[in-house]
């Protein structure tokens, strides 16, 4: 009987005046954008480098990803609060890098992006080669 009493009354519009529906204020503004990024190419890696952040009071960290031609890679799983990369298996040729910056929300930037040309050891030029 009451548990009937009770679905009755559910049915017709429970409500709970003590919870607060009130939204709450929600991050959804992402971070600045990586900026004075650099790079490098030695020995089949590429390294490339960029400003801290030091703007975001809610900073996670940075995403690098590389692209070549069509393919886009994410080279960190999760956000890293490295301000350097090191890329121990880029391609032979143009590679493009691709930075974000991640805060604490989730929220990610707009990228900033660099493109590094890798070299083979046979492009090279060796001046004790005939």
């Amino acid at each position: 009987m009451i548990v009937a009493l009770a679905a009755a009354l559910c049915s017709t519009g429970c409500s709970n005046t003590d919870v607060d529906n009130t939204p709450t204020n929600v991050d959804t503004a992402p971070p600045a954008v990586p900026t004075q990024l650099t790079g490098s190419s030695w020995h089949s890696q590429i390294t490339i480098s960029w400003a801290p952040n030091s703007t975001d009071t809610d900073f996670a960290g940075f995403n690098v990803y590389r692209s070549t031609g069509t393919r886009v890679m994410s080279l960190t799983e999760t956000p890293q609060g490295e301000n350097l990369y090191l890329d121990v298996n880029p391609t032979s040729g143009y590679n493009m890098y691709q930075v974000t910056a991640v805060d604490q929300s989730g929220n990610e930037s707009a990228q900033a992006s660099i493109e590094i040309c890798l070299q083979s050891e046979y492009d090279t030029y060796h001046p004790d080669l005939p």
